[in-house]
């Protein structure tokens, strides 16, 4: 029989007393501070640490999705226990000694000094008069990926990078979300390699541990607290323009664009740049934010322009702030970049609805608001070169463990004249990205982009990644569905392989293309393969996994494999991203396993899965066939054999 606990006094030292609460167990830890431990969804832990019970913050913390799962509270004699579904929290009765586990297995714990707060800031992350913190210790030869959020961080690998999400994965069976929006702070294996302290401003901290059987569980019970990604419109998997709304373009220019096959997007940031024409007409209306010190106007003047910022909160400049953005798509703009979707998420949706053309494509690169885990994640200028690259895409994987679904990056115009080299690197890598453009510092028709080489490689891969869009867009329909990410670093898409939990320099194009851009000037490139049989793209070369590889490539090459048993869609178009994917339809069956059958489904550009093959190899020929629909006639097929050849066929 369980043993009532509810207010029962367990200990007269540090833990004071534990009380069931809703779904979980309330910790009195000395004669301050409270720590609730409840259930608040599957797979999920949630943890509070308030000092002052009456205490109401600012920060607001995630719009989450709470499900709560049974709680069982128990009071043995050396524990108390809590535990829902697979996983069990101990608290020590001696000790204040907090324990999670998944199934009998540790992934993290809280010793008896590892609750508490500060004053003047609460020591490195500078801000409030009292800071809660919680310090967590790991596991033994633990890997972090994805940290952040206000602050600083450190981590044993030296791999992770700062990251708007304020989450970090571990490939011991969980995540870890802190559920402050504002000036969280963390701190990973700085003065112990097997500790992450956490630290906010004010009286409460709260922080979710989130764990499952594998990566695809985690990230999807993540997701389904945080809200599944957006389908973004299959239009905006294509070649982007990013400019500044003082950028003068008229429709003449717009449409030549368009017909070259360019999207144009607008950074849409709730601030004005002094030389803009519309920094009077919000001055004498009275639309910007004030100095503190009443004297005019705020300017960020460590930003270009010294941009006044938008009074969101005031209802006259909000909506004069959304008929700006109303002009702007007006002119055939396709798509919005903000800085701070916490402010202009939901002002830009409404502005989206009322726009006859319908939704225009929201990126947002800044802080993290309520909708920002569902948005496109936009590194934001890029103007350096190889190091730049090569950084670019650690923050982009760092964002990928910590929430994301999309990645995308801009390439700078100046960086076409000054380093065409690396441009064209960055072309390439852009195209195997889920999103990608060019960051334009003046308008100009489309060969002011590019010199000789660099238009055609443009055209190759852009080419190649409008063709391969039935397989793109079925990997972010399932993103869309599961939350697990299109762009998947090495240690999601492969959690067996231990080299994998360190690659950073690669990753996974949804199930079955790996993906190493090359990020050195003569071209060389180091990928590692997973076991398996793998087959280039570009080249067609056949190498056998697991092992690490060097090749060199021209402009025109780079190391795109294609993993055994794929069953690889490939479109009739090239020259967009959203057309019907049925049509000029051709199948590719890369290096079939013996024994092992593959199914792929396409969908059409409004997200509903309208066909699905089965391939399989019994080891003497290649048989797909057409499950759904019936009756389309054949599809041609192309059985990329183990052994190098290449068989002609159709679906049967």
């Amino acid at each position: 029989m369980r043993k009532d606990i509810s207010y029962k006094k367990i200990c007269a030292s540090k833990v004071v007393s534990v009380a069931e609460i809703p779904h979980g167990l309330r910790i009195q830890a000395d004669h301050l501070l409270a720590l609730d431990i409840a259930a608040f969804a599957k797979g999920d832990i949630a943890f509070t640490l308030t000092r002052l019970l009456g205490y109401e913050g600012d920060d607001r913390g995630f719009a989450l999705f709470e499900a709560p799962e049974d709680a069982l509270p128990e009071a043995g004699d050396d524990e108390v226990i809590l535990t829902a579904s697979d996983v069990t929290v101990r608290i020590g009765r001696t000790a204040p000694d907090i324990r999670i586990e998944r199934e009998g297995r540790l992934l993290l714990s809280i010793g008896k000094s590892g609750l508490g707060y500060g004053k003047k800031g609460g020591g490195e992350n500078g801000t409030g008069d009292t800071s809660m913190f919680v310090q967590l210790s790991l596991g033994t030869s633990e890997t972090i990926w994805g940290f952040g959020g206000k602050g600083f961080g450190f981590v044993k690998n030296e791999r992770s990078v700062k990251n708007v999400f304020p989450v970090y994965y571990s490939d011991k069976g969980y995540a870890l979300l802190c559920d402050h929006r504002e000036g969280a702070c963390f701190s990973v294996g700085k003065d112990d390699p097997g500790r992450i302290e956490i630290s906010v401003p004010g009286e409460q901290l709260s922080f979710h541990v989130i764990s499952g059987k594998d990566p695809k569980e985690i990230i999807g019970n993540l997701k389904k607290l945080t809200g599944m990604p957006v389908l973004p419109s299959a239009s905006g998997f294509g070649s982007w323009l990013f400019a500044d709304p003082s950028t003068s373009y008229d429709a003449q220019m717009i449409d030549s664009l368009h017909k070259e096959g360019f999207r144009i997007c607008m950074n849409a940031g709730p601030f004005i740049r002094q030389d803009d024409i519309l920094f009077a007409e919000g001055l004498e209306k009275g639309y910007f934010l004030k100095r503190a010190d009443g004297r005019g106007i705020r300017q960020e003047d460590t930003l270009p322009g010294a941009p006044a910022l938008i009074d969101i909160t005031d209802p006259d400049a909000a909506k004069w702030y959304a008929e700006k953005v109303k002009e702007l798509l007006d002119k055939d703009v396709d798509g919005i970049s903000s800085y701070y979707p916490e402010l202009l998420t939901e002002l830009l949706a409404e502005v989206n609805v009322d726009h006859d053309k319908g939704g225009a494509v929201s990126f947002f690169s800044g802080n993290p608001g309520p909708d920002a885990f569902s948005l496109i994640y936009r590194t934001g200028s890029t103007d350096g070169g190889f190091s730049r690259m090569a950084r670019c895409l650690r923050h982009g994987l760092s964002m990928l463990f910590g929430g994301a679904s999309y990645f995308s990056h801009e390439i700078s115009q100046e960086m076409a004249k000054d380093d065409p080299a690396v441009f064209k690197r960055w072309v390439q890598f852009g195209c195997f990205s889920t999103h990608f453009g060019i960051r334009l510092s003046e308008p100009g028709p489309k060969d002011d982009l590019f010199d000789g080489e660099g238009l055609e490689v443009f055209k190759k891969f852009s080419g190649i990644r409008n063709m391969l869009m039935p397989y793109i867009y079925e990997q972010a329909v399932t993103a869309h569905e599961t939350g697990f990410p299109v762009i998947r670093p090495m240690a999601l898409a492969f959690p067996q392989d231990p080299v994998c939990r360190y690659l950073d320099s690669q990753y996974m194009l949804g199930e079955s293309i790996l993906v190493a851009p090359v990020f050195d000037p003569d071209g060389i490139s180091s990928f590692y393969l997973p076991s398996g049989r793998w087959k280039n793209l570009l080249d067609d070369e056949i190498l056998d996994g697991a092992g690490f590889f060097e090749r060199t490539y021209d402009a025109f090459h780079m190391a795109v494999f294609v993993k055994e048993n794929t069953l690889l869609p490939v479109g009739g178009e090239n020259g967009r991203p959203d057309y019907d994917y049925t049509k000029g339809l051709t199948l590719h069956y890369f290096l079939p396993a013996i024994g092992k059958g593959v199914v792929t489904q396409i969908p059409d550009i409004s997200g509903n899965r309208v066909m699905t093959f089965k391939g399989f190899f019994g080891g003497a020929k290649a048989e797909v066939r057409m499950l759904e629909p019936t009756g389309m006639g054949k599809i041609p097929v192309t059985v990329h054999m183990p052994d190098g050849t290449e068989e002609p066929g159709y679906t049967l």
